[in-house]
Formats: structure tokens, sequence, C-alpha cells
């Protein structure tokens, strides 16, 4: 789970897991939806592969993360170009549940989502 953003090059990574997966076996990759990434940061050129660092946590508990971001095509392209197969791709959505907690949060979300999960099988 949000792993692949702290990757550069995900070539490398995507042929592992096309190894290590058997003949039908499946995998979930969830990492920064694109878009998001690009409101955040606002990258020079969306299509290019940035490195950026951000800061998490609140009051005492504020940390430095340092992470990749990447256009969508950037994103699929290592999948597509191996013997993997792309099952699914979704957007992950809000639980309706949310809508009365957090109706600022949920409203953002449904229009701009955050994270971008791809199932993937060999």
């Amino acid at each position: 789970s949000l792993v692949m953003h702290y990757f550069r090059d995900w070539n490398v990574t995507v042929n592992e897991m096309h190894r290590v997966l058997k003949p039908g076996g499946c995998a979930v990759i969830s990492t920064h939806h694109p878009f998001m990434t690009d409101r955040l940061f606002q990258p020079e050129n969306f299509h290019d592969c940035y490195e950026v660092e951000d800061t998490w946590g609140k009051g005492e508990d504020k940390f430095k993360v340092h992470y990749y971001i990447r256009s969508l095509e950037d994103t699929l392209k290592p999948f597509i170009e191996s013997p993997i197969y792309i099952r699914k791709i979704s957007e992950a959505l809000p639980d309706e549940s949310m809508r009365e907690a957090h109706p600022d949060i949920y409203d953002r979300l449904r229009c701009k989502p955050s994270f971008l999960f791809i199932v993937i099988e060999k």
C-alpha cells in the first residue's frame, strides 16, 4: 500500500512483480493519484517525474517525506509495457458515511480523487 511513489523507476519493480506472481496471481497497487499530486505541487511540466518533499503530521509530530510524482501516463506505462495484465483501475471515492461526518472532504474527494488503485494479474 502506497509504496510505489517512493521509487523513481517503476520498471524494475513491475518486472519483479511479474516474476514473483504465480500464473493467474493478482496484486493491488495503490499510489497517489497524479491529479492530486499535481494540485499539491504544481510542477513546471506535468509530464515530468519529480521528487518532492512533503510534510506529514501535525504539531510536534510533523516529519518530512520524499517521494516522486508522475503523470497518469507515466504511472500506467510500466504496467502496459510489461507482460502484466491490468485487470482494473480505480480512482478511490469516499465512502458515503463520510458525507455527513466530513462534508468538505467528501465533496473534494468526489471531484478530485487522491488515490489510484491498479489491480494487476500475471
